[in-house]
């Protein structure tokens, strides 16, 4: 018996790459696996940003009326499990254990990606729990990705910018069409901002999908007394709290996770008390989120030039008395310096690492292109995440604020250190 951590070593091994886009492989072995279609509503959720907050949303107005959902996202910042929760838990060390050993007897041989099995565990776990709904987050792009195996009875596309480039193509167009490639024929595909790429337009008219736009097709805003009034044909709701999640694109996503719920009305009802009690209490990890004080320590998984800019921009309204110290690394996958240059102006000290569990620019590469950015801040180059977090603290004072971010991976080494 592999214990779980086996299994997931053992899962990095089986295919030649880490990513393998294409749904053959990955479709043969759920064919085997299962014979039919989920006999409850299905939503899948893509975009470039603001995935995991949407489906936080859904997730936590339908757990407020009472039922119980199936939620898969990616990548996780503690625990593997965090990927797959079913009603008010993640699933356990026992199941995944046991699903794997399901998957491995019916992938005959079928070489599967780390983010594939992932995937396989999560909709071979809905079958077995029979959830009153499915949502799924896409992986990278949607075309080709591992969840859009399944009949989907709804999409949402949260926006589209520039990550990925590699594999989805090195202009907007181009990453809205994998994006759209969600989409279903007589289906909505919701595209939560309101303007559109055409990308986007061209493969609902070639799927014939429901191209519902937020606000053109639903309407929102913010009312007086800062709530958010929601508006769709004869239905309003009124009274909506703003997102606690930190972002200026939160508020679409809230709109967008809105209009899915009263999509479903006549097969999950859900009334306008439990929307507002449910997004009320919606918190997700690692979106710009507080895990100490004195000094106040914030972490954020922003990773790419869109959410970097939002991250700048609530760094900026970030009303502390003292300095504000970056602690800051990144995957060398990613073009550094546009993201280092979306923080212009902000930092009175940057301390740049390296990444320990994952391949990252080195802290020397960090200074190098902090150096030749911003000539006149100061930068100091640690071994990890860890070390530069221990030192920030340690020569911080206790009205300055310090701000972690760069990848996932830089907010969970950051947690770990504080025993978040």
């Amino acid at each position: 018996m592999r214990t779980l951590a086996q299994w997931l070593t053992y899962q990095e091994q089986q295919h030649h790459s880490a990513v393998d886009l294409g749904l053959g492989r990955i479709m043969r072995v759920w064919q085997g696996l299962c014979e039919r279609d989920f006999n409850c509503p299905v939503i899948v959720v893509g975009g470039t940003n603001g995935k995991g907050s949407t489906i936080h949303y859904l997730r936590t107005v339908y757990q407020q009326a009472g039922y119980m959902a199936g939620v898969y996202t990616s990548p996780h910042i503690l625990r593997y499990n965090e990927r797959i929760v079913i009603g008010d838990h993640e699933v356990s060390d026992e199941q995944l254990i046991d699903t794997f050993e399901v998957i491995e007897g019916a992938r005959a041989g079928i070489p599967l990606t780390y983010f594939e099995y992932g995937t396989l565990a999560a909709l071979w776990l809905f079958i077995c729990s029979e959830p009153d709904i499915v949502l799924l987050e896409v992986g990278m792009g949607g075309r080709l990705d591992a969840v859009n195996i399944l009949a989907h009875d709804l999409a949402i596309v949260t926006n589209v910018s520039f990550d990925h480039m590699e594999w989805l193509g090195h202009d907007i167009n181009s990453i809205a069409y994998e994006k759209a490639g969600i989409a279903r024929k007589g289906k909505p595909l919701v595209y939560a901002e309101h303007d559109v790429p055409e990308g986007i337009k061209n493969h609902c008219a070639k799927t014939g999908a429901q191209l519902v736009i937020g606000g053109r097709d639903y309407t929102f805003a913010e009312s007086a007394d800062k709530t958010l009034k929601w508006t769709h044909a004869a239905e309003k709701i009124d009274g909506i709290p703003l997102p606690e999640i930190a972002g200026q694109h939160q508020v679409h996503n809230m709109a967008a996770a809105i209009y899915a719920l009263c999509y479903f009305q006549n097969t999950l009802p859900v009334g306008a008390h439990d929307i507002r009690e449910g997004l009320s209490k919606a918190r997700l990890a690692g979106r710009f989120q507080t895990i100490a004080y004195s000094p106040e320590v914030i972490v954020d998984v922003a990773h790419n030039i869109a959410a970097i800019q939002d991250f700048a921009e609530n760094v900026r309204q970030k009303n502390n008395m003292g300095r504000k110290i970056a602690v800051f690394a990144i995957q060398d996958t990613r073009n550094c310096r546009p993201i280092v240059r979306a923080c212009s102006g902000i930092f009175d000290k940057w301390y740049v690492c390296s990444l320990q569990e994952v391949s990252g620019y080195s802290a020397r590469e960090l200074c190098r292109i902090l150096h030749d950015i911003f000539p006149d801040v100061e930068v100091e180059g640690k071994a990890s995440v860890s070390s530069a977090l221990i030192q920030a603290i340690r020569k911080a004072d206790s009205v300055d604020a310090i701000f972690v971010f760069g990848s996932f991976y830089t907010v969970s080494e950051a947690m770990r250190e504080l025993d978040v």
